[in-house]
Order: structure tokens, then C-alpha cells, then sequence
């Protein structure tokens, strides 16, 4: 896998942009998958980092180009920080997806995205604003009621809900992940670990029996013992290969 880093330019300011490139030499254009994570809720990112890097390995493989990005928010403090919400979360997915557009080596006609944790809440956003995507994956994700009830206590540890801009936060309440699904028709694949202390297993069934009475197109794993970031390498290659699969031949 080889990897291109690029600046994009949003709002006078600039998104940071890694493409995770095949090596093979398979035929142009290729269709592109783009990896969205959210903002950040813990203080160590590197298990979500080993997560979207196995990820990026096995589309590569399968011949999948793969964009990821890094929120302008991690970068911000104080006022700049707690003033970002939802939309300025979905622009920057949605000027990546422009970008992505105006590149020769990609298919803009099959573009997916997978939304891990709260990168579930910029999936919807998309969606609602009628994004053309070939098919979504939702890794774990985050519903508003999570944030708003069991994110405000962390034991001995800042709350998670504390890590997040107060404006994200009050914006959780107008999402509607389910609705944004089932209203744009895309094939969706859930995956969530059993073991998921942060973001319940509940949410993805939720999901799912939401897609499943409206008869939208939904297929659900659960991965037994895996937790929320697919910390047991075993269990993180799984997922990948599912996610892969399911790319591939939806």
C-alpha cells in the first residue's frame, strides 16, 4: 500500500487528506472508498488509528483506493472548538467527496464510505444532503441518545461528552441516523463488536430493526468479544475482510 498525503482547501483553511493508493496494476479509474471518523473522544486515538489502517490495508488490496482525512477540529481550542458542529463536520466530508470527484484515478461513480463511531453522525449528513454513495458501513456507530446519556459519566475519567464541542453536542439532536438510511436506499453493512463498552451493541440493532421494517437493504455482524475499536488483531482483520467483501459484491 502506498500512500499520498494533500491539503484541501476549505473555509480559508485546509483539511489534511491521506490516499491510501493500490500497488497492483489493476485498471483506471478505481472505485475509492472514504473513511470517516468524527472527532475524537478519547485521549488515545491510536487503537482507532490501528483500526483504519487494517481497513485501508485489505481495500487496497482488494483494489480499492481509500481516503482518509483529519478533522479541522483536532487542531482547534477553546471558542474555535466548542463552535464546531454537525455541518462543519459533514462540509469537510463533502469537500473531500468534491475532491475526490476531480481526481483521474477514481470512479465517480462508486463511491462508498464507511463512518466508524461517530463518523456515523457525518454519514447521515450526507445522506441528507444527497451524496451519491454506492453503499455505506457503519463500524460501531454512535447514536445522539449514547452521547446524551451514557457519555456524561466515565468512571474516574473525563466525561466523553466533555471531549466534544458543546455545539456538536446540542446539533446530535436534530440527526436521525435510521431516518437518513433508509431514506437514500443505500445498501448499509453494520458492524459492531459484542463487547462494545462505548458505543452499545443496541445501537446497530436498533439500526437494523429500523431498516428491516421499512424493507431497506441492511446486513448486521456482530463480532463476538471484540470491543469498540477491534483492539484483538484477529478480531480487526475480520472486520476488515467482512467490510471488504461486502464492498465488493453489494
Amino acid at each position: 500500500m502506498q500512500t499520498e498525503e494533500h491539503d484541501i482547501e476549505i473555509r480559508n483553511d485546509h483539511l489534511h487528506v491521506t490516499v491510501c493508493i493500490p500497488t497492483d496494476d489493476g485498471p483506471a479509474p478505481r472505485p475509492t472508498v472514504l473513511i470517516v471518523s468524527g472527532i475524537a473522544y478519547e485521549a488515545n486515538e491510536q487503537p482507532a488509528e490501528m483500526l483504519r489502517h487494517t481497513l485501508a490495508e485489505a481495500l487496497t488490496e482488494a483494489g480499492f483506493f481509500v481516503v482518509m482525512y483529519t478533522p479541522r477540529a483536532q487542531g482547534m481550542i477553546l471558542d474555535d472548538f466548542q463552535e464546531v458542529g454537525t455541518d462543519d463536520q459533514v462540509d469537510e466530508a463533502s469537500a473531500v467527496f468534491r475532491w475526490i470527484h476531480l481526481q483521474e484515478l477514481t470512479d465517480p461513480k462508486a463511491l462508498d464510505v464507511i463512518g466508524i463511531g461517530l463518523g456515523s453522525v457525518v454519514v447521515a449528513g450526507l445522506l441528507n444532503r444527497s451524496v451519491h454513495l454506492d453503499r455505506t458501513v457503519l463500524i460501531a456507530p454512535v447514536l445522539p441518545e449514547t452521547v446524551r446519556t451514557k457519555w456524561t459519566t466515565n468512571g474516574t475519567e473525563p466525561a466523553r461528552v466533555e471531549m466534544l464541542p458543546d455545539r456538536f453536542v446540542n446539533d446530535l439532536t436534530n440527526v436521525d441516523t435510521s431516518g437518513e438510511l433508509i431514506a437514500s436506499g443505500v445498501p448499509t453493512m453494520l458492524v459492531h463488536g459484542a463487547a462494545d463498552t462505548i458505543a452499545p451493541v443496541e445501537n446497530s440493532l436498533e439500526i437494523e430493526r429500523a431498516m428491516q421494517d421499512a424493507d431497506a437493504a441492511v446486513n448486521l455482524w456482530l463480532v463476538p468479544f471484540a470491543d469498540h475499536y477491534f483492539s484483538d488483531n484477529d478480531a480487526r482483520s475480520a472486520c476488515a475482510q467482512a467490510i471488504t467483501q461486502f464492498l465488493q459484491h453489494a
